[in-house]
């Protein structure tokens, strides 16, 4: 019996404190989002976006019949597309860059939970269609973040010297890590039903066909839609703001100014460029930058005059990729989407973005952080027990975990809160004392408090190494414990593949039953008998 815990992820260290902040909501953040991720804010983004061009849809449905071609595709898939056609038909997205063998595993949660959100709307929403979609980020060219993954304490990687948009790699050499696993793995028959998918897909012409291929066969079951917006008919309907984008700077002059409202509260913020574009061809996709009167493409001898540039927008667009800062705008201009779902690092920087929208008069969608799971097989989930851990203790700093387990575990029990808040009480009375004779005593008296604190402070810490020391059996099998859970203190859904799950017995329908987009969780999944 699988076992979930839920646990907030305001909780966790999962988040950065701008996402963290922003799910407990705040009301800093009312100018930097359109509507909240309830069910009251779905049915006023359903009026926003009410009037999203007939045209558009009809551009993004023949886009994906072609992209379809030749693919098998489940019933609910075909019907979600030819929906799209309809006005009443919206979308909630999720998009993610290319990677080997689906990426690490929060590339499924992510993609279940536009699933299942869009399920949930339709029961909330009878006269509405939802369809989930899948944004495949073809136009990167980080090919050293995506040419490997991981299983248990193995690494695969993909070597390449292609250069340009990942999606239009061709998958040279990547049968011999298939050979790999398939030597590795041929035990189990989950593994090898996956490796045996694998094959069809890297048999396709390039990554952008192979990641498609893969994501339907494991998820095209539940009415997904995959879309590669790198296409000329799409590029076409962002003509308007790639224009605004070359004459005006938007993007540059708007996040900017939301940056310095954002900067006094938040580090890490991403900064944009002056102008947030890409120039792809010909295997090369390269920044765009303005230098002596002219667009220059860095890395190459292309150059434009400002009239050159924009006649060669007009009739390539499909030359034109955008960035992180941009891409977003891309995506509401060509779909009729209420929501877009994602990671922390992803919603951070949508939440720079609301300002640039309005200028841009594109409605900005409802921000929803994607759910987490952490996943334990039967064993790991005995050792839990056995090491007198909760669910807390896998999602919390190590160190914090470890030292909070020991002063648990303690047959001492060595605890000063009942004479911190002792002293507190005392020094309280002081201070009251203090302020009807004599106020120039205040400063001695704390002084004392905090010296008599820290005294007590330092004790603690003697003990606690004290106690480390003494349980050093213990403190190392909770270590390798956790980091057989969390490799080198990374989250297991940002580093294993899917591949690590199926050895441990799980399949994607005990993941989805796990995922309630409306809820901002982590759930720990154990194995209960």
């Amino acid at each position: 019996m699988i076992v979930p815990h839920e646990i907030p992820l305001t909780a966790t260290n999962y988040l950065n404190k701008l996402v963290s902040d922003y799910l407990k909501e705040d009301a800093f953040f009312n100018e930097l989002i359109s509507n909240k991720p309830t069910l009251d804010g779905f049915q006023k983004q359903l009026k926003l976006k009410a009037d999203f061009p007939a045209a558009h849809r009809k551009v993004l449905v023949e886009v994906l019949s072609e992209q379809y071609q030749n693919q098998e595709i489940s019933d609910a898939t075909h019907t979600n597309i030819q929906l799209l056609n309809k006005e009443n038909t919206f979308t909630v997205t999720t998009g993610h860059q290319l990677n080997l063998a689906s990426g690490p595993l929060y590339v499924i949660y992510k993609i279940l939970s536009a699933i299942n959100l869009t399920e949930e709307l339709k029961m909330a929403f009878k006269d509405y269609y939802f369809v989930p979609v899948f944004w495949m980020a073809t136009e990167d060219h980080d090919f050293e973040e995506i040419n490997h993954f991981h299983i248990g304490d193995e690494s695969f990687r993909w070597e390449s010297n292609q250069t340009g948009a990942v999606g239009e790699f061709r998958l040279d050499g990547i049968q011999t890590i298939l050979d790999e696993l398939h030597k590795k793995f041929k035990t189990n028959a989950e593994v090898t039903a996956f490796v045996e998918l694998l094959k069809k897909a890297y048999a396709l012409p390039n990554l952008s066909k192979a990641n498609r291929f893969l994501i339907n066969e494991l998820l095209g079951t539940y009415g997904l839609v995959i879309l590669d917006a790198n296409h000329p008919k799409l590029k076409s309907l962002f003509k308007k703001q790639i224009h605004s984008e070359f004459k005006n700077q938007s993007a540059f002059k708007n996040v900017t100014q939301t940056n310095a409202y954002l900067k006094k509260d938040y580090n890490g913020l991403v900064n944009p460029r002056e102008y947030n574009l890409f120039y792809k061809k010909d295997g090369i996709r390269e920044r765009i930058i303005f230098k002596n009167q002219h667009f220059e493409v860095l890395n190459s001898s292309i150059r434009f005059k400002v009239d050159e540039l924009l006649n060669e927008l007009e009739q390539y667009p499909v030359h034109f990729s955008p960035n992180v800062l941009m891409r977003p705008l891309y995506q509401e201009v060509i779909l009729p989407n209420l929501a877009y779902i994602g990671g922390g690092g992803e919603i951070a920087y949508w939440l720079q973005l609301k300002r640039y929208f309005d200028a841009e008069h594109v409605v900005f969608p409802i921000l929803m952080v994607r759910n987490s799971l952490l996943v334990l097989d039967e064993k790991q989930s005995e050792k839990v027990a056995r090491l007198g851990m909760n669910a807390y203790d896998l999602v919390l700093p190590q160190d914090n975990v470890i030292k909070n387990l020991i002063k648990k575990q303690s047959l001492s029990k060595f605890d000063f809160s009942e004479q911190k808040q002792f002293l507190e009480q005392q020094f309280k009375k002081l201070a009251e004392l203090v302020a009807q004779t004599d106020y120039s005593f205040k400063g001695a008296v704390d002084a004392q408090r905090a010296k008599q604190l820290k005294g007590l402070e330092k004790l603690e810490k003697r003990w606690l190494k004290a106690e480390l020391k003494r349980n050093q059996d213990y403190v190392k099998r909770l270590q390798d414990f956790l980091e057989s859970i969390n490799k080198n203190k990374v989250p297991q859904e940002r580093y294993q593949n899917f591949m690590s799950l199926l050895l441990s017995g799980f399949s994607i329908a005990q993941l989805k039953e796990a995922i309630k987009p409306l809820k901002p969780v982590l759930t720990v999944l154990t194995v209960k008998n």
